[in-house]
């Protein structure tokens, strides 16, 4: 593993200092800097994490019946989003994988939901769906927030590290607002 850990750091050093150099041969280094291995498992991990996430905003859309669920589904759908495009392109700056997207990608991965939490969301109807989908909702949000804080501690990239305090900032106030919501 920790031969694994060396190479990717070695490629991903080599990878930012090639990209700083231009076809003319003039330097150009990267505006962000480079991630290290922290920074890189948060972003290959938050990537399926929100896009679970926006599979379950989906079905609040289809399905809800509180507006504070339909604002919340849409809320987060587009800040997350708009995260997910974020982490992406440091990813690729790193020349590193993105995680590709898809339905029930992850759901093995640390902090994910089952896919019976997912089928359960799926088969529930009116109140009952909204009062789980916002428990839902709101377990989900914690694990992000648990990986933020991780990569705030061990993290380099200035950028991550921001990223990370906004969704912690962000997570904890919806969750705060889903826990008054909720019986």
């Amino acid at each position: 593993m920790r031969t694994k850990s060396f190479a990717l750091l070695a490629s991903l050093f080599a990878a930012v200092l090639l990209a700083g150099c231009s076809a003319s041969g003039e330097e150009n280094p990267p505006a962000t800097g480079a991630g290290n291995e922290s920074d890189i498992r948060f972003s290959q991990q938050m990537i399926p994490h929100h896009q679970q996430t926006l599979e379950i905003a989906a079905l609040a859309e289809q399905r809800a019946t509180m507006p504070l669920v339909k604002e919340t589904a849409q809320e987060i759908s587009a800040t997350e989003t708009a995260e997910i495009e974020q982490m992406a392109g440091w990813l690729r700056s790193w020349n590193v994988e993105v995680p590709a997207g898809g339905s029930h990608a992850g759901h093995t991965m640390p902090g994910m939901l089952t896919l019976q939490d997912i089928a359960a969301l799926e088969n529930a109807k009116g109140a009952d769906f909204d009062q789980m989908w916002l428990t839902t909702l709101a377990k989900h949000l914690r694990e992000g927030v648990a990986m933020a804080k991780n990569v705030q501690l061990t993290g380099a990239h200035q950028e991550t590290k921001a990223l990370a305090q906004k969704i912690v900032e962000g997570q904890e106030a919806k969750i705060a607002e889903i826990t008054q919501a909720t019986p």
